[in-house]
């Protein structure tokens, strides 16, 4: 199963007429699922954000800036062990793109995660 969603947005703040903060003006996310075998699904997804304004609170005034865009891909491997019950093992920003969502706040680099869900 393959998903594709594309956001195109002109936000405003209708006081000052500046964009609002955090707020990209083009979004798109891919989205791939696979099921290798009956239990196990892997599903791929590609990330993509541009340019976005936000406030650079490390200068007195503080300044409006603009956030550079990035693109991040994002894996997860799921497995049914039993039903209502699957383990996973999830990989997030595969590239090592570094990027602000905020601006001073850095994110971090790949990152590997394991874990369960369990639902009765």
């Amino acid at each position: 199963k393959a998903s594709f969603a594309l956001n195109w947005l002109k936000s405003q703040d209708k006081a000052t007429g500046e964009k609002l903060l955090r707020r990209p003006d083009r979004q798109a996310k891919a989205q791939l699922e696979l099921w290798p075998f009956k239990a196990g699904k892997l599903v791929v997804t590609l990330l993509a954000v541009g340019r976005r304004d936000d406030i650079d609170y490390s200068f007195f005034p503080a300044q409006r800036v603009t956030l550079e865009p990035y693109t991040v891909v994002n894996s997860t491997f799921l497995l049914e062990v039993a039903r209502g019950f699957s383990v996973y093992l999830r990989a997030d920003n595969l590239t090592s793109e570094r990027y602000e969502v905020i601006k001073g706040y850095g994110t971090p680099p790949r990152g590997v995660y394991a874990g369960f869900n369990w639902s009765f």
